[in-house]
């Protein structure tokens, strides 16, 4: 397994792009360590395909720059540019067998017949391929179909791996082993990775780093445990899981501990944060899975909520709710409890939120 470096293998400033009136990409700057796996996260139209196309080298930006191994790639093709790309369609040239498919870009650089044979031959191996060799892409299923276009990039051995919602079209199942391979094969190589997806499971399990997009800007760049636990806004808060966001003004505090008392839709409850709020009056949060039965219905932030809809979702179960007493308020909350319990919908129940589950955001209100 290769470690990663210190060394910036891509670097973005200040890019931004527009098509006519729509700004695809307003002052973007990221950047990527040898040897990391790097998702941009976000929804559909945000701008994170775009910026892959950016860093391949497909759109030239009006403004910025993108730097690989420290050179400015403005004049440099797509061809010069150390990088692969892995669509979503897969993009394989449906004449041509899975071994010229993999060779295609070797025989591009004008490698020697015997090397193409003896790199796609090693390449074909590292993604479990060489039985396919012989055969058409047709003949293919949708999973061996992604895994010639993951060795296609490969085999040209470049330093950046860039990946266009590669799973996307592969079902439930198969998306999770192709998910496992592509971060085995990333950790075995060393190359970099730049993967797009809008997928929040894909980015937290794979990435070493996050970058969370939304209309042309990044919203916040983190590990994966930094952008679930310390998202910085409601954006960040509810587009990598679900979250009970809640107004909340700060009533008591004290900073060299930690700990905050706050007043909101809930009532009066405690938090405990190594962060302190941007304001007095700031928005908080907390998980489904932070909340916890509370049999006796005593204890810090415990509440009685009233159950509506209950749905079984194998693993667990996720319960919409809201807290007794404050229905006017129209504070409905999600709660997601593991294994088998017997709460029906219209049950009135006692959870509790532990100090340090409640969350503050950078975010605050008027």
């Amino acid at each position: 397994m290769t470690e990663q470096s210190n060394v910036n293998t891509l670097e973005i400033h200040n890019a931004m792009l527009t098509f006519d009136d729509f700004v695809a990409l307003n002052s973007i700057s990221l950047q990527a360590k040898k040897g990391q796996f790097v998702s941009l996260l976000g929804p559909s139209g945000c701008g994170k395909t775009t910026l892959l196309k950016v860093i391949a080298g497909f759109y030239s930006l009006d403004s910025g720059e993108v730097l690989i191994h420290q050179q400015d790639m403005h004049h440099v093709k797509p061809e010069h540019r150390d990088t692969a790309m892995c669509f979503q369609s897969y993009a394989l040239f449906p004449h041509l067998s899975v071994a010229e498919n993999i060779g295609f870009g070797l025989k591009q650089m004008k490698m020697a017949k015997t090397d193409i044979h003896d790199r796609v031959a090693q390449t074909a191996a590292q993604v479990s391929l060489n039985a396919h060799l012989p055969k058409m892409p047709a003949q293919l299923s949708g999973g061996q179909q992604q895994r010639v276009a993951l060795a296609r990039a490969l085999a040209v051995r470049p330093e950046i791996v860039l990946f266009d919602e590669p799973l996307s079209n592969l079902d439930a199942k198969l998306r999770d082993k192709v998910r496992l391979e592509i971060r085995q094969l990333q950790r075995s190589h060393g190359f970099t990775a730049i993967y797009v997806t809008h997928d929040r499971a894909e980015a937290l399990s794979m990435s070493d780093v996050v970058v969370v997009m939304n209309a042309g800007k990044i919203e916040q760049t983190g590990t994966p445990d930094e952008i679930y636990y310390s998202p910085i806004n409601r954006f960040v808060a509810g587009f990598v899981g679900q979250a009970n966001v809640m107004k909340a003004r700060v009533l008591d505090s004290d900073s060299s501990t930690g700990i905050y008392r706050i007043a909101c839709v809930l009532g009066e409850m405690e938090i405990h944060s190594p962060v302190p709020p941007v304001s007095d009056k700031v928005y908080a949060f907390w998980r489904p899975e932070d909340a916890l039965l509370s049999e006796h219905g005593t204890g810090k932030n415990t509440l009685a909520f009233g159950i509506g809809a209950v749905s079984f979702l194998g693993n667990l179960s996720e319960l919409q709710v809201h807290p007794l007493g404050h229905e006017e308020t129209e504070y409905p909350c999600c709660i997601q409890l593991v294994g088998k319990n017997p709460i029906r919908e219209g049950d009135n129940v006692n959870f509790s939120i532990a100090p340090d589950k409640i969350r503050f955001l950078r975010e605050s209100y008027l």
